[in-house]
């Protein structure tokens, strides 16, 4: 679901990084306790909401042949967004709701039907880290009825499962994004459509908290390591109190692609460098243990979710979405819980 400036890998911050959900921001808090780490039964009905970046220019009706919906609950095609307005917005300025150039209705159409077809719900991800402007410029211009009006007539039109709002500017949100928020749920739900959101703690810092409650699912922009994520998981369920059946844990696939391929045994570990690849800098992310024990991490409370899903090969054997959908399985056997070091006093952003 956003474009993190900082990944938790020292790793690429290419093209595709700029327009992607963020990462979350340093966070200030002390590491987790133990006592903050889940070690209940595992969900039985978790959530898989993976993100897939549409505002790519690729060829999305070929790219939609190799997408895998095992296990997939939630598809957010990220990201569809509204043009500029040409100076102030107005009522009378343009409104209409589009993905990538290359993103066309014939692609949008052919991905839902084949979500559909696997029980997948498909969302409309707003905004993005950049793009979430296109949404500001109206709800700071007191349109937000208008906007919300536009969104859900793209939902409508398309047969959308509802909308994922990916706002990531924490000085320009407030109450204009909490009437945002209102006016999308007065429109979508009485529909029987979704509303999700995208957080993250540096974010949540300028928003009301009392909008949280308005979100289906609140999936948590982490991408990061284990105890990273035991940490803001327990921040988000016990300073923000969202029902942990609510919050997905995002699982950063760090265009883990192309560093398998430039090193065929990266799936072992989770840092690599000295070769040809970005000339030979090292790179750090999560390799197949991790992901499986940050998978089983999310099982204790929503489930996962991924950014983004064209930066893994389904077909691969060493697929980091395969090592997600098993371990989401409440029946495959845990990995030892990782004990965070101990918390050394007080946290909070």
């Amino acid at each position: 679901m956003k474009l993190r400036t900082l990944f938790a890998i020292t790793v690429f911050i290419l093209a595709a990084a700029a327009t992607a959900p963020a990462q979350q921001q340093p966070s200030r808090i002390n590491p987790a306790c133990a006592c903050d780490v889940p070690n209940g039964p595992p969900n039985p009905h978790p959530y898989l909401v993976g993100y897939l970046g549409v505002y790519r220019p690729v060829d999305w009706m070929a790219a939609a042949k190799t997408l895998d919906f095992t296990k997939m609950t939630h598809l957010d095609l990220a990201f569809i967004n509204p043009p500029l307005c040409d100076g102030v917005c107005t009522e009378k300025s343009d409104m209409s709701l589009h993905g990538s150039a290359t993103f066309t209705d014939e692609a949008l159409t052919t991905i839902i039907s084949m979500a559909h077809a696997h029980g997948t719900k498909v969302l409309a991800s707003l905004g993005g880290d950049g793009g979430d402007k296109r949404y500001m410029q109206f709800y700071n211009a007191g349109l937000s009825n208008q906007i919300a009006d536009a969104v859900n007539a793209y939902v409508l039109r398309y047969n959308l499962d509802g909308v994922d709002v990916d706002i990531e500017q924490p000085t320009q949100m407030g109450v204009p994004y909490t009437q945002f928020v209102e006016a999308l749920v007065a429109r979508l739900r009485p529909e029987h459509k979704l509303i999700t959101a995208a957080v993250a703690q540096y974010i949540q810092a300028g928003v009301e908290d009392k909008v949280l409650n308005d979100f289906d699912i609140v999936n948590v922009m982490i991408y990061g390591d284990y105890a990273r994520s035991a940490t803001d998981m327990a921040w988000w369920a016990n300073n923000k109190h969202v029902a942990k059946e609510k919050l997905t844990l995002g699982i950063g696939f760090h265009n883990y692609t192309a560093i398998l391929a430039a090193y065929p045994n990266a799936w072992k570990v989770d840092t690599v460098g000295g070769g040809t690849l970005r000339d030979g800098a090292v790179m750090n992310y999560q390799g197949e243990t991790h992901i499986a024990k940050l998978t089983q991490l999310s099982a204790q409370y929503g489930g996962a979710m991924i950014w983004e899903l064209s930066q893994d090969d389904p077909a691969s054997p060493h697929s980091l979405l395969k090592v997600i959908q098993k371990n989401l399985d409440p029946n495959v056997p845990r990995l030892p819980i990782i004990t965070p070091s101990p918390r050394r006093g007080g946290g909070g952003e």
